[in-house]
């Protein structure tokens, strides 16, 4: 069986999801293709894969009419952010207020922003999804790609584009060469409840060991990510929720009190990747497929809406005529994104192996640099406005 359309997408994550929207919005038909189910489970818990979404990404998703239908209940915003070097008197604060912002971020869980993209998808005309199905195998056939399902169907499309994560199938099967650098540490994350109010406030440890991070949930919780070498991580996930709470405590220096486990723990292994070509004729790569980075910025995710919405600029103004395969078209999309992709995994990745060393001179210097950046209100300003498109 053939079907036809004008783009097919292979992930249905955020980042594919509100493509697929953006597209449809715009009046193309798109075939949109995960190999789990369209709309996520419903839970009454606490997710603990979280994002902390840029005023940028807030205002990609109110476009798409997705925002409006997100729990607010369920979301967190972000006023001030907190980051401690070796010393925990000195830390670099950001401000929203003294930046001109409304907020610096809103946390929100993934389940409940892909349930809402899942559901606004089943309602638009233009996106039919196959899901769940996997792709079998793919070929250019003249002006169109030809994917194979492993249900036998086959979509024949103008454009194909990945949006199917680090360990993207598309990239693979296009035989897209990456850079990457696997660093010697694991991330867990784990919600919890906090003893002292957090009072809207993210707050970042350099010296944890490792990198850790607190997020605001609603109330009294908050997300943690604790990017720590191999060892430690497995530490804290085989420890018991008293060893894991205690060890926050501690690293944290009790400023928000004591913790009680909300949810259970989860690990991944950290590593940078990038593609070398984000596009091919007839082929484009977006979000993970395209670039992983360190969570320390906990920008991964923006870096994805970012691609999307500068991939649907890029159709929005083709001219008559020219397909939205098109080479041409596609590497003006590849220009307009790979500086901003670059630029962050360079800043994530040189703030992690700054704060990785243990050498004493290099420890005195960053701590110098964070407290003379402290002073420098103009600077924070800028860093702000760049980190919140």
């Amino acid at each position: 069986m053939q079907l036809n359309f004008d783009v097919t997408i292979i992930g249905a994550g955020l980042v594919g999801s509100s493509l697929a929207l953006g597209l449809g919005a715009l009046g193309v038909n798109v075939a949109l293709i995960d190999s789990n189910p369209t709309v996520p489970p419903h839970s009454t818990g606490w997710d603990s894969r979280i994002y902390a979404l840029s005023p940028g990404s807030v205002s990609f998703l109110q476009s798409l009419g997705v925002w409006s239908y997100c729990e607010k209940s369920r979301m967190a915003s972000v006023q001030r952010m907190r980051l401690f070097g070796d010393s925990a008197s000195d830390p670099l604060e950001f401000d929203a207020y003294e930046a001109g912002l409304s907020e610096l971020a809103v946390i929100i869980e993934h389940q409940a922003l892909a349930r809402i993209l899942a559901e606004r998808i089943q309602l638009e005309p233009h996106i039919q999804c196959f899901c769940p199905v996997k792709p079998q195998s793919w070929a250019v056939n003249g002006a169109y790609n030809e994917l194979q399902l492993e249900d036998g169907r086959v979509i024949h499309s103008h454009l194909l584009i990945g949006a199917d994560g680090s360990s993207s199938w598309v990239r693979n099967q296009a035989k897209i060469k990456t850079s990457q650098s696997v660093y010697k540490q694991s991330a867990v994350i784990i919600n919890f409840s906090c003893e002292r109010a957090h009072e809207q406030c993210a707050f970042q440890w350099f010296n944890a060991p490792g990198i850790l991070a607190l997020l605001p949930l609603p109330g009294d919780r908050v997300s943690m990510v604790w990017s720590t070498d191999h060892a430690h991580a497995n530490e804290l996930m085989q420890g018991s929720s008293q060893d894991l709470a205690h060890q926050v405590h501690q690293a944290t220096k009790g400023l928000l009190g004591t913790f009680q486990r909300l949810s259970d723990p989860q690990i991944f292994p950290l590593y940078w990747r990038q593609a070398a070509q984000w596009v091919q004729p007839q082929l484009a790569l977006v979000g993970d497929a395209a670039h992983s980075v360190h969570p320390l910025a906990g920008q991964g995710v923006n870096l994805g809406f970012r691609d999307a919405q500068s991939l649907l600029r890029v159709v929005s103004e083709r001219v008559s005529g020219e397909s939205i395969g098109d080479y041409r078209l596609l590497r003006r999309y590849e220009r307009t994104r790979k500086e901003d992709a670059l630029s962050l995994r360079v800043v994530t990745d040189g703030l992690q192996k700054l704060f990785a060393t243990e050498n004493s001179w290099i420890a005195r210097a960053r701590n110098f640099g964070l407290r003379t950046l402290q002073g420098q209100r103009q600077i924070k300003k800028i860093l702000i406005h760049h980190a919140v498109i």
